[in-house]
């Protein structure tokens, strides 16, 4: 049964960063929203490591 009141956006995103050490990190993640009437009433990241040292 469809809830009009409940709506789901997902994105999915990867990341480059260097930490301190001057290692490279890659990242890829996914991020889930639910949203009730417009406002986000919960949000879930999910990361992955996806560098070369994994």
């Amino acid at each position: 049964m469809y809830n009009q009141e409940l709506s789901l956006v997902s994105a999915h995103w990867d990341i480059n960063l260097m930490n301190r050490d001057g290692i490279n990190i890659k990242n890829s993640g996914v991020t889930i929203i639910h949203l009730k009437f417009g406002k986000a009433v919960q949000v879930k990241d999910y990361l992955f490591d996806i560098g070369d040292k994994f």
